[in-house]
């Protein structure tokens, strides 16, 4: 996932059961050309997302405190027995 992003990536943090990807900028509130690279940088999530058997089950708009501040977040859901080569299911 991170190479897949490259230098879009500011930071990282992967435990056991989550990673979460900190990237440089406001690459959700895009404009002109910004918006197409918004829009591949997704679609190369969803990409690796799926190649290791993960497919998207929400995306969410969180406001993390009072003053409004919002975070994007992209919940992604893996069957336990899935195993390389298994089918990606879409619920």
């Amino acid at each position: 996932m991170i190479s897949a992003l490259g230098t879009s990536v500011s930071s990282h943090e992967m435990t056991e059961t989550r990673l979460e990807i900190k990237l440089h900028g406001t690459p959700w509130w895009p404009s002109g050309e910004n918006t197409v690279a918004t829009r591949v940088m997704v679609l190369k999530l969803l990409e690796v997302l799926e190649a290791f058997g993960f497919s998207l089950y929400t995306s969410l708009d969180h406001q993390t405190s009072s003053d409004g501040y919002e975070a994007d977040l992209l919940i992604a859901h893996r069957q336990k027995d899935w195993v390389p080569g298994a089918p990606v299911f879409h619920r």
